[in-house]
């Protein structure tokens, strides 16, 4: 346990105000001298908060997930959902790996180790929470902790679908593939750049923001993508 500052919208310690701060540093990817610098700063790491009625301790801790539903909601899943999962959780192949949708992580309270996704040639499979994971980071081997400027080089050099392996259910077979989109890839096409842009311009437009607002933000993303 903390006793952490509070501070106002610009940073300022209040006086003679502090807030007590639980925190559970099992899994924490910090040390604990980040862990108390964050909370010191007022921003301290968003906790772990289990709705699931799976037991904790047979989720891979890698994979748990903090549900975005009430306790209530989660213990009356749709009839859609309910189906596919197997007394609240996720179904189990040959190999006891789980595998589904990762939308049904909200009712289980974490994310399968085979994930459903769809291949480039529009069939239906699952790729590894593994490649998954490293796939959103485009395979970057650098700590992933703290992405800079050796990170967006990478996404430069990487093509702009970063392809990772579907397998069939049981984990054994090669079926396809799943493109993971990178806005940055070497590859990209100017056609597909203006799309991007006019889509984000149409976008902000539907939102309300003034067209000096839309014509700077317009040419931070043609500046950006001229690099």
């Amino acid at each position: 346990m903390w006793t952490a500052p509070l501070r106002d919208q610009d940073g300022h310690e209040l006086p003679n105000v502090h807030q007590r701060i639980n925190l559970q540093l099992e899994e924490c990817a910090l040390s604990e001298a980040e862990l108390l610098a964050r909370v010191e700063s007022g921003n301290p790491p968003r906790p772990y908060l289990p709705h699931s009625i799976i037991a904790p301790e047979t989720i891979p801790a890698g994979q748990r997930i903090a549900s975005n539903l009430t306790p209530e909601a989660v213990a009356n899943p749709p009839q859609d959902v309910d189906q596919q999962l197997v007394n609240g959780d996720y179904p189990r192949n040959s190999k006891g790996e789980t595998y589904g949708s990762m939308t049904w992580s909200d009712y289980t309270g974490y994310r399968p180790d085979l994930i459903a996704v769809g291949t480039t040639e529009g069939e239906s499979g699952y790729v590894t929470f593994e490649d998954w994971e490293d796939g959103g980071y485009l395979g970057y081997p650098g700590d992933r902790n703290r992405l800079g400027e050796a990170y967006e080089e990478w996404c430069r050099n990487m093509p702009t679908d970063y392809l990772i392996p579907v397998y069939d259910v049981e984990h054994e077979t090669v079926i396809g593939y799943h493109a993971i989109y990178n806005a940055d890839g070497y590859d990209r096409t100017q056609k597909s750049i203006e799309e991007e842009i006019q889509m984000v311009a149409d976008m902000m437009e539907g939102q309300g923001f003034s067209q000096q607002e839309i014509d700077e933000y317009v040419q931070q993303l043609r500046d950006r993508y001229a690099q």
